[in-house]
């Protein structure tokens, strides 16, 4: 015997489908969300290229992070210049080392949504509030 089922004749046979479903596509985007945001948010090197623009507008030193070409850092970075952010002291190690030190300190020091979304603001002093 050939019976066919239509989707409402199924669904009605089984009522916890329909939740367990809308349960495991929502574990699923959860679960991509999460690999995306891991993958793709400003948590290692946008600080420190961040950083490393502004050093490089401001002090024309090139030699913090000098394996990267410095003209994405750059451009990053012009929106930075009306905001004056204060920069961090060196941290004492290497070049490349301080790109990330230095990098984070400066983003965070700074107020990092401010920096981060190139917004002006009222411009905090971060030395004053340490």
């Amino acid at each position: 015997m050939n019976k066919s089922w239509s989707v409402e004749e199924f669904l009605r046979s089984r009522p916890a489908f329909v939740p367990a479903l809308v349960v495991l596509l929502l574990l699923v985007f959860a679960g991509q969300l999460l690999r995306v945001a891991r993958l793709y948010s400003a948590n290692w090197d946008e600080a420190h290229h961040l950083y490393n623009g502004y050093n490089i507008l401001t002090t024309h030193d090139y030699l913090v992070n000098a394996e990267v070409p410095p003209l994405v850092k750059m451009a990053a970075a012009v929106p930075l210049l009306p905001l004056h952010p204060s920069p961090p002291l060196h941290q004492g190690s290497s070049h490349t080392e301080n790109a990330f030190l230095d990098g984070r300190a400066f983003v965070f020091s700074n107020g990092g949504d401010r920096l981060s979304l190139g917004m002006g603001g009222e411009r905090r002093d971060s030395r004053a509030s340490s």
